[in-house]
């Protein structure tokens, strides 16, 4: 595995947690204390969801988090090659010598390595067993996204999650403390907020963390994350990521707060709940086991133009305005603050993306280009346009590369914008490299971006939205003003176009896109160090299909636009720089 995507603390510390307890974890499948036995039964209906299946003979699998390499040693023993994958030295050690098969070399093979950055083909394996992996995981849904890509078509994934309604923690006082007390913060902290203002905010978490700080399991020191999931989320999680669930099973019941020193009992009481279980009997404590254990089927993506017969309307809209209700009223306020302009976007129009000659896009973080209008671009391209990009900053303030060394934050979202520019097609990529979260208008800039301008004389230039909340994304708005005020071009026929990241905008122009999703969508995907913190091919599947039912009243996917003349766009930007003590965004100079 690449050494330089190796970016999490979080893996760092599992993998020290695991190197160190390597011949604990493997005696817990032997010992008979009551966490062991909970794994253990965990390992038995993994093995029958494996007989159930029935592979046949030369099929190919991967046990991700392999351990002490038990699952793989089942694997073989039902003639199907296996690789064995985790991040920790000592449990691949264990793993080769507890697989026979290993020094011949015929079925067996063990890697180190992350389940979020792994090298296989896709359509590589015919199973894939996770089991208790994703709660240790940086990026739990990447790590699914890969699984998926990784799976043949029809391949199955036996996967493993702990459950947050456990019974062990429903009886437990101090779990339940925590809860009461993060629900009491979180009521009084709003309400603060709410009636004296979001200042009060700070004050109020203060006098809590002071004066009320109740000791909880959440407060006490951890060796590392360990995340705990809703049944009913991680079938919808599963679901997003397209896997069809075939069967499924939570066990384990315990320890107990009150029975810690009397395993016996907690042991007979995990017999007989799992028990009346299988008996059918109180079949709702399914829902409080410790573990959640799935067999699941991969199924095919639909594609977005599926998606355009498979959902509705209504459906559409309605989970846009639910998710979106801050931008859109941020969106009203701005074009109320802004009413004297709104003859510009009293009408829509379709955009003509025949041959304009030149298009510059400012693209303050990469993918910026591609979420805001990649679609459009490709349209254009296909009329006869020259595309040139500029990638204003590293985009090294991800949260992604929060923890990697300076080098990596620095280099590999501007390797990854080279690869979507060959891919998409843009006739020039610039790369200006500026410290992602510190662009400023500086006269070094402007200038660069001046030099630009009259080198190419763009007929139309697309920059993130002036309203937009990202710093950068207003600093390349100000670069812009300042720049074309010292251009030689020709500012009543050159047109912005201002597309939509992290705002909305007042729409007046907009692009149909349906036969350009899915390449917009591929070029996403290539953006895969930004992808681990949001999944931007689902945000833009929401964004696009919204606007198609709001613009055309139908389904499909569209990129919206607020474009405007140079000079209106230089208005706007004085008029929204002169208001800046009330709410102004292009107050910095």
């Amino acid at each position: 595995m690449d050494e330089k995507f190796s970016v999490s603390s979080q893996e760092g510390l599992v993998k020290k947690h695991f190197e160190n307890n390597a011949d604990l974890w493997q005696q817990l499948y032997s010992t008979k204390d009551l966490q062991s036995r909970i794994v253990q039964e965990r390992f038995e209906y993994t093995l029958q969801f494996l007989d159930q299946l029935k592979l046949p003979e030369n099929s190919r699998g991967i046990d991700i988090g392999c351990g002490a390499g038990l699952t793989c040693v089942e694997l073989l023993k039902r003639n199907i090659s296996v690789v064995g994958l985790d991040v920790s030295q000592n449990m691949v050690v264990l793993a080769r010598k507890n697989c026979p098969n290993f020094s011949a070399g015929c079925k067996a093979e063990f890697l180190i390595g992350s389940a979020e950055e792994m090298d296989f083909a896709n359509d590589s394996f015919d199973i894939v067993t996770a089991l208790g992996l994703l709660e240790y995981l940086r990026w739990d849904q990447w790590a699914l996204s890969e699984i998926h890509r990784i799976l043949k078509p029809d391949g199955y994934l036996i996967v493993s999650v702990p459950n947050s309604l456990r019974l062990s923690n429903l009886t437990n006082p101090v779990w339940l403390g925590s809860k009461i007390k993060r629900k009491l913060e979180s009521i009084f902290i709003g309400v603060a907020a709410k009636v004296l203002g979001g200042r009060a905010r700070a004050k109020v978490e203060n006098f809590f963390n002071q004066y009320l700080h109740l000791k909880t399991d959440s407060d006490r020191p951890r060796i590392f994350e360990r995340r705990l999931y809703r049944r009913s989320y991680f079938d919808d999680l599963l679901n997003q990521h397209s896997f069809k669930i075939v069967k499924k099973v939570s066990h384990g019941y315990g320890p107990f707060f009150l029975l810690r020193r009397c395993d016996k009992l907690g042991l007979a009481l995990n017999a007989f709940f799992g028990k009346l279980f299988g008996l059918g009997l109180l079949s709702g404590l399914s829902k409080y086991g410790n573990d959640y254990l799935v067999l699941c089927q991969k199924v095919k993506k639909p594609s977005f133009q599926e998606n355009i017969g498979r959902l509705s309307k209504e459906r559409v809209l309605g989970e846009f305005v639910n998710r979106n209700k801050v931008n859109l009223s941020r969106l009203e306020a701005w074009t109320v603050e802004n009413r004297i302009f709104s003859p510009l976007w009293k009408e829509r129009k379709e955009i003509d993306t025949s041959n304009v000659g030149n298009i510059v896009v400012l693209s303050p973080h990469p993918d910026d280009e591609t979420i805001g209008c990649g679609g459009t671009l490709l349209r254009f391209q296909e009329g006869g346009s020259r595309v040139a990009v500029i990638q204003l900053t590293d985009g090294s303030d991800t949260k992604a590369l929060s923890e990697s060394v300076e080098s990596v934050r620095k280099t590999i979202r501007l390797e990854e914008a080279e690869v979507v520019s060959d891919l998409l097609g843009f006739s020039e990529l610039i790369l200006w490299k500026e410290k992602a979260s510190s662009l400023e208008p500086t006269p070094e800039n402007v200038e660069w971006l001046t030099v630009i301008l009259n080198r190419l004389k763009p007929e139309a230039i697309f920059v993130p939205f002036i309203n937009d909340l990202h710093p950068d994304h207003v600093a390349a708005n100000k670069i812009l003003v300042r720049s074309l005020q010292k251009a030689a071009i020709d500012l009543a026929n050159t047109r912005i176009f201002s597309y939509e990241v992290w705002s909305l905008v007042p729409v007046n122009s907009y692009c149909r896109i349906n036969s350009q999703m899915e390449q917009k969508a591929h070029a996403l995907w290539r953006y895969r160090t930004a992808m681990k913190v949001v999944d931007y091919v689902s945000f833009c599947d929401s964004l696009n299909s919204y606007h198609s039912c709001k613009i055309l009243g139908e389904m499909g996917y569209v990129e919206a636009f607020f474009s405007c003349a140079a000079t209106d766009y230089l208005k706007i930007a004085d008029s929204v720089s002169a208001r800046a003590d009330t709410g102004g965004r292009l107050s910095r100079s």
